[in-house]
């Protein structure tokens, strides 16, 4: 059994670095357009962030009660049904890594391609994917120091570009007049608003990396807490800030509907060159997101594998205790998606699927906490106002891109079922060998 060697610093920016991707720099365009209120659309990322905090609280709570690696598939494993969590786990390889790792590198090649134009943005795409699976097959350590710096950096620029922001709103304050004057609290409880934030929660997906991980981190329950708590709470001021920044410096009209917000803002406040400079700083992000994913994900898989004798060899550890056989399944299954489906299908996918786990885990959370977390004296920060508010801001989302996004609805429902059936052939397969 490999030393668990993962500390909470890393924890911490593994956490980061899943949140901060593609969704923060392609968002807020449509954000606008759909709300038509700037106000309104800062205050969907400061609720997008109470949200992923609440959620983060009730997740630490469940790792440090019951710490094991695999997220969501193995606490609802505990607070349900083993079918519900054998579902989690086999939508969390398609929905939870494999597309964001699609989505992200998708994102990167077109960037790297605007600093780099050598080769066709698809190739980046695949290039990427198959560079950090190798290095995250090295070995755990390795992949660790890997992914601290390209967080590291990433937090740095982001940073720097918000400095660059409030640098020029010095000399330009009629955009924090113009935000303060459209302060208009009916926008916040539009249907625009409802729909708005299940994209600014795939911008916030990401904070509950570390549970996947739990079985590899040196103090299991109080790195978990530590790594998830700290980790959104960073993400969710550096997405206040940079949002502050996009909304009060450059004129709603020249990003209203756009998907390059950050180039866009870029290059009006530092010129053409700003465009060149966002594109650097979105492809450090990426790589970032990327590594993160395909660090995360195969940890999922690999605790599949140990339960359940037909996935036995996705349990496969090399020396270095790396699950190499859930890397490049994971690996493959990304490289598919990048060669098949649009960037735009796989976010709506991504962020309604995953809401009902979430949503699921939360509600076992908050129902349990007594008989489970309570009995291993555990405590859910804020319980019970802070997973009965994710419940309420989960379910109100949902409700609505149920009704205005169908397909979507339609084809999240499809997977859940696919994995319910997948569960049942493979227990019944358990109980015939």
């Amino acid at each position: 059994m490999p030393k668990r060697g993962v500390s909470a610093i890393t924890a911490t920016l593994l956490v980061i670095a899943n949140m901060i991707g593609t969704g923060i720099f392609t968002t807020t365009g449509y954000a606008y357009a759909a709300i038509g209120n700037r106000y309104a659309t800062l205050m969907l990322w400061v609720v997008g962030g109470i949200l992923a905090l609440c959620g983060a609280l009730s997740y630490a709570a469940l790792g440090m009660a019951v710490p094991r690696s695999g997220g969501e598939y193995h606490f609802l494993s505990v607070l349900f049904h083993r079918s519900l969590g054998f579902c989690a786990g086999f939508v969390s390889l398609f929905a939870g890594f494999s597309a964001p790792i699609a989505a992200s590198a998708i994102a990167f090649g077109k960037y790297f391609y605007a600093i780099l134009p050598l080769a066709p943005p698809l190739y980046y795409a695949i290039a990427l994917i198959i560079l950090l699976t190798i290095v995250h097959s090295i070995g755990l350590d390795y992949g660790s120091r890997v992914q601290n710096l390209f967080t590291l950096l990433k937090i740095a620029l982001i940073l720097l570009f918000i400095a660059i922001g409030f640098h020029y709103l010095k000399t330009h304050p009629q955009g924090i007049q113009a935000l303060q004057k459209s302060k208009d609290l009916n926008a916040l409880f539009s249907t625009g608003f409802a729909i708005s934030l299940v994209y600014v929660a795939f911008a916030y997906s990401g904070w509950n990396a570390s549970t996947y991980i739990i079985g590899e981190l040196r103090n299991p329950r109080k790195t978990v807490f530590i790594s998830l708590f700290l980790g959104t709470l960073i993400v969710t001021l550096l997405y206040t800030g940079l949002n502050y920044v996009f909304l009060t410096t450059t004129p709603p009209h020249l990003y209203s509907a756009k998907e390059e917000i950050g180039h866009i803002v870029a290059v009006h406040l530092l010129g053409s060159s700003g465009g060149k400079f966002l594109s650097t700083l979105i492809a450090v992000a990426l790589i970032s997101s990327v590594s993160a994913m395909v660090m995360a994900g195969p940890r999922v898989t690999q605790v599949m594998g140990e339960d359940f004798r037909l996935f036995r060899w996705l349990a496969h550890k090399s020396r270095n205790g790396v699950p190499v056989m859930a890397l490049w399944v994971q690996c493959a299954i990304a490289l598919t998606m990048v060669l098949t489906a649009t960037f735009q299908w796989i976010i709506e996918y991504i962020s309604f699927t995953l809401s009902i786990f979430t949503f699921l885990t939360v509600l076992g959370a908050l129902l349990k906490y007594r008989s489970l977390i309570k009995k291993h004296k555990v405590t859910l920060w804020g319980y019970p106002l802070t997973p009965v508010l994710f419940l309420l801001l989960n379910l109100w989302m949902m409700l609505h891109i149920t009704f205005q996004e169908p397909k979507v609805f339609i084809a999240s429902i499809a997977t859940l079922g696919l994995g319910f059936l997948l569960y049942f052939l493979v227990h019944a397969f358990q109980k015939t060998s």
